[in-house]
């Protein structure tokens, strides 16, 4: 239980002096006003609300008549030149106050709870923790504001509902709840991002990997089985054919060389002898054969007996001579025309043999080496080699085995990972809308309204229904939260609900019904509550009926401020009345 003990009000609004009030368990309590400055006005402007502001604005910052905030200097008597209320109560053993200074020498604009100074609005948070509610629930379930500054409870806007119902099912705690669900699946969706990038990354590596494998396994498959040693004679042998071919072929060569001098000679001599013999030929005709040196033409001329003879002796042992040179030379013509001949059939003999050799190593000879000393050098270079692509490949495959691995345990903080979404998905549906919040609203609406019902019976038989309502069904099936109050009349009983009268008595049945929840949810009731002109458009009857129910559900201490004059005054325990004279308003206690 909370329990408001003493309210000091120091220059605060219309009063111009200090008053200390109590406020526990004084009953019922009338605060009634006089307006000595224009008597036409009654009780009205005497300054009575005033006193229900002290009370919101120590507490809250605000007045009663307004859900505005900072009021700002206005607060302060308009004759003074600072303002102070205070305010005392106490939970259980322990005991809270508060101060709040306007335009103060010393404290300034400042407020402290127990004593304790700090930011204006942290010390704001700290009460609002220390009382268990905000402003607004004060004043819909524990203060009763002037209709005419302040939305009628029954008239809120759907949003204003929605702050009451959140600050009754705590619906912060879904919030924050919710906001940390959402933290942690934006962290998630974050190591998902980089877990994919690793995981891609790995996978790279892992396909790279595999290709270095099957490159070097490639070398290993295309020297496995391969006959080093046979390839290795079939190459001596081959290298060895090759010499012996160059060397024919340069034999041949020499030969050729050889039978065309020959040929040359043989052809040079054998015109040498048809001369000569032309030449003896000529002399035993008797004639004597010579060139013209001027123009080449053969030119005969007779001979004396004895020169022809002498010539014709010459002649014919030089045409003999030439003769047997001619001989001489076809003979050895003849020899070198078959060494030609042998030395060419001598290569195309060798020429079989490599091709044979060719043949034989080509099957035997890996893929993409060529059959000869160089390919074949190559390939030792190659074997020589495999050694070291052994070692290559078996660090290659202990790379994989460590990427797979690796991967493996990406893959499997992955699954987790996805895991931990869905449920923490699942966690952000149940505490967003539509999930538990509204499933608690959903069970604590009937009660609410179990509550209503039951004050509509006290205080109007029933004349009334009021319906809170803070779901709907769409059309798809899905609930979704919206706020209001339905009120419904007796169909039986003609009468109408437009009249102020009624209003207030369903703005009473609904706030009765709202602190009832707030009490039973919280376990925080306060021996205070306040009504100001609850009972205005009301009639006689109807006044009784609201101040019993009053009587009834706050035992504490009720402060009732009304411009009435009410006949039976033993409804009421105690009276306070607000009497404003020369432009200040006093308070006066009976």
């Amino acid at each position: 239980m909370i329990e408001f003990t003493e309210l000091y009000i120091a220059r605060f609004l219309s009063f111009g002096g200090e008053y200390t009030i109590k406020l526990n368990k004084r009953g019922l309590v009338l605060v009634q006003g006089i307006n000595e400055d224009d008597p036409n006005l009654d009780s009205n402007d005497a300054g009575k609300s005033n006193l229900l502001s002290a009370i919101t604005w120590v507490l809250f910052e605000r007045l009663s008549k307004t859900l505005m905030k900072n009021h700002g200097d206005d607060v302060v008597n308009k004759g003074q030149i600072d303002c102070m209320v205070s305010i005392k109560w106490r939970n259980g053993a322990k005991e809270y106050s508060v101060q709040r200074f306007r335009k103060h020498s010393t404290q300034g604009n400042s407020c402290q709870l127990s004593g304790k100074s700090g930011t204006k609005s942290a010390t704001n948070e700290d009460i609002v923790k220390a009382l268990g509610m905000t402003y607004e629930m004060f004043l819909r379930s524990v203060f009763w504001p002037q209709n005419t500054s302040v939305r009628r409870l029954t008239e809120l806007r759907d949003s204003d509902y929605k702050e009451l119902f959140d600050e009754l099912v705590n619906t912060q705690h879904y919030e924050d709840k919710r906001l940390k669900v959402n933290m942690r699946l934006k962290d998630i969706q974050d190591q998902l991002v980089s877990l994919g990038t690793d995981v891609s990354v790995k996978e790279g590596l892992v396909i790279a990997c595999d290709e270095d494998i099957a490159f070097i396994q490639k070398e290993f498959d295309t020297l496995k089985g391969v006959n080093v040693k046979k390839i290795e004679r079939l190459i001596s042998q081959l290298t060895m054919a090759e010499k012996k071919l160059a060397d024919d072929r340069d034999m041949f060569a020499n030969a050729s060389s050889e039978y065309l001098r020959k040929t040359y000679q043989f052809k040079t001599k054998m015109a040498d002898y048809k001369g000569l013999l032309a030449h003896f030929r000529h002399l035993q005709q008797g004639l004597r054969v010579k060139k013209c040196n001027e123009c080449g033409q053969v030119l005969a001329s007779k001979l004396s007996v004895d020169m022809l003879t002498r010539k014709r002796k010459d002649a014919k042992a030089a045409a003999l001579f030439a003769m047997n040179e001619v001989k001489d030379l076809k003979s050895d013509l003849l020899s070198a025309h078959k060494t030609v001949m042998d030395k060419n059939q001598a290569i195309e003999a060798q020429e079989r043999a490599i091709q044979t050799i060719q043949g034989a190593i080509e099957p035997i000879m890996p893929e993409g080496f060529i059959c000869d000393s160089a390919g074949f050098q190559q390939l030792t270079a190659a074997f020589r080699l495999k050694e070291a692509a052994q070692g290559r490949l078996r660090a290659k495959e202990g790379q994989k085995t460590a990427l797979l691995s690796d991967l493996n345990t990406l893959k499997s903080r992955e699954s987790k990972l996805l895991l931990r979404q869905s449920r923490f998905s699942l966690l952000d549906q149940a505490y967003g809308p539509g999930g538990l919040r509204t499933l608690r609203l959903m069970r604590l609406t009937p009660q609410l309204n179990r509550y209503a019902d039951e004050y509509s019976a006290k205080l109007v038989e029933g004349l009334l229904k009021v319906q809170f309502s803070t779901t709907t069904k769409l059309k798809g099936g899905d609930i979704r939260e919206k706020y209001e109050i339905l009120v419904y009349r007796n169909p039986e009983i003609d009468f109408s609900l437009s009249g102020g009268g009624m209003k207030r008595r369903a703005d009473i049945i609904a706030a009765f019904a709202l602190d009832k929840l707030r009490k039973k949810l919280t376990g925080k009731d306060i021996n205070i509550r306040a009504y100001d002109e609850a009972t205005d458009g009301v009639d006689g009857l109807g006044e009784l009926s609201i101040l019993e129910l009053l009587r009834e559900e706050c035992p504490g201490t009720t402060l009732f401020v009304s411009h009435k004059a009410y006949v039976d005054a033993t409804m009421f325990d105690d009276t306070i009345t607000v009497r404003r004279r020369d432009n200040a308003s006093t308070i006066e206690e009976s």
